[in-house]
């Protein structure tokens, strides 16, 4: 079986860990955050490995405190072993490591008997089960599912503790138990979708089947850019985008055009604008038509990217992504003047709201080639010069600057 976490084999005995040093039981509790908890808090007991990874592991409930602490304590001293150098993968230490698994089972079986309540208890013995059947110490045992399903059910409104079951069932293979659990939550809560999309990291699962089984929200849809884009699948990125974009929002709608800008995707997201028609929000339809003059501008149809631009900025005079558009296309058709005053109103925009060093900079720069083109030279060199206290790193505002100064020093940063 697949795991997720590592490959496995069994061969003269041995058994080849890929993913890690330690098997599924470690990562597990490296996944859950090292913890072993109930609703009670009244003892905590910390535990750390010997790895760089070190990890807390809380132990609660009064009634199972001893067993409990004990069976972490032997898990702890078997992961040790499997840890060291001088060791691993004999098999003689894979025989010491299952029966400590054993003896960790049955103290957690106790321990879980003894508060109801400890549903992380419940988690980790389903991983022990689990490894012990990889093993093949205890090739008949399979309660692990259903002390999984057991856990849910003792915490079934807590979010992100089922997030975290859903993690531990890829860990032992269960894809589409895990997908189905995610998408519950997100379901219930669309603000859950960057957290949940996060469960799979790490895991080989096609981003595309994420987004079809969590839904398309928001959260879902840019937690999945990376995924998506670091596979190269841009256009499926962009098809995941467009099957709401009726009723996207302006965020989604910046990601889309972005895309399409780095990836040189204009016309598709064009065709896919125009043919959705006009959006409700005023902030979205603003968004949409930019996009779309953004498109022209790019295919260099500049009289036209100036007239959608300048309806942008009437549906939404607060972004000051509008104004600067406005003002490349007016310098592109050579009105510097309307240029500049568009440029001005962008950067107005930006500081009203929370614009970074790099947004402010890069209008500053802008404005400096429209005063440049205008034969306003000093206007030119104070913009430029603005423009690197804000982002020393810019090449195109130094190598403006230096023209300017007829080959003056780089202007340092702060000076």
């Amino acid at each position: 079986m697949t795991t997720g976490v590592r490959d496995t084999t069994h061969s003269s005995g041995m058994l080849r860990i890929g993913f890690s040093s330690w098997p599924t039981v470690a990562a597990l509790i490296l996944f859950v955050g090292a913890t072993i908890w109930s609703h009670n808090r009244d003892t905590v007991a910390a535990a750390s490995s010997s790895s760089a990874n070190d990890s807390i592991v809380w132990v609660a409930g009064p009634k199972s405190e001893t067993l409990r602490t004990s069976a972490v304590e032997e898990l702890r001293s078997a992961l040790r072993q499997l840890d060291d150098p001088n060791s691993a993968g004999s098999s003689a230490i894979i025989g010491k490591y299952g029966h400590d698994l054993l003896s960790v089972k049955r103290k957690l079986q106790l321990s879980a008997r003894a508060s109801v309540a400890d549903s992380r208890a419940l988690q980790a013995l389903a991983l022990v089960s689990f490894e012990l059947r990889v093993l093949g110490i205890s090739p008949q045992d399979d309660d692990c599912r259903s002390l999984l399903e057991l856990a849910r059910s003792r915490r079934p409104r807590d979010a992100q503790f089922q997030l975290d079951v859903a993690g531990t069932y890829l860990r032992i293979g269960d894809q589409a138990t895990a997908l189905a659990i995610a998408a519950s939550m997100v379901h219930a809560n669309p603000e859950l979708g960057s957290e949940a999309v996060a469960v799979f990291d790490g895991f080989d699962i096609e981003p595309g089947q994420i987004a079809r089984a969590l839904g398309d929200s928001e959260g879902v849809l840019l937690a999945l850019e990376n995924p998506f884009l670091d596979r190269g699948l841009v256009d499926d990125y962009m098809l995941a985008i467009e099957r709401n974009l009726s009723t996207a929002s302006p965020v989604i709608l910046e990601v889309y055009g972005n895309i399409a800008e780095l990836h040189d995707r204009w016309q598709r997201a064009r065709r896919a604008l125009e043919a959705v028609g006009r959006l409700g929000r005023s902030e979205s339809e603003a968004a949409r038509i930019g996009i779309i003059a953004r498109s022209c501008f790019a295919s260099g149809q500049f009289a036209e990217a100036e007239e959608l631009a300048r309806r942008a900025v009437k549906m939404n005079s607060a972004s000051p992504r509008w104004h600067e558009l406005l003002g490349d296309c007016l310098g592109s058709l050579g009105r510097n003047d309307e240029a500049l005053a568009s440029l001005a109103s962008a950067l107005h925009a930006a500081v009203t709201g929370k614009p970074s060093n790099g947004q402010r900079g890069r209008l500053y720069r802008k404005m400096g080639e429209a005063y440049e083109r205008a034969g306003q030279g000093d206007r030119a060199y104070d913009a430029y010069r603005r423009a690197l206290e804000l982002v020393p790193e810019d090449p195109v505002a130094n190598d403006r600057l230096l023209s300017i100064t007829h080959g003056r020093e780089r202007i340092p940063s702060g000076s």
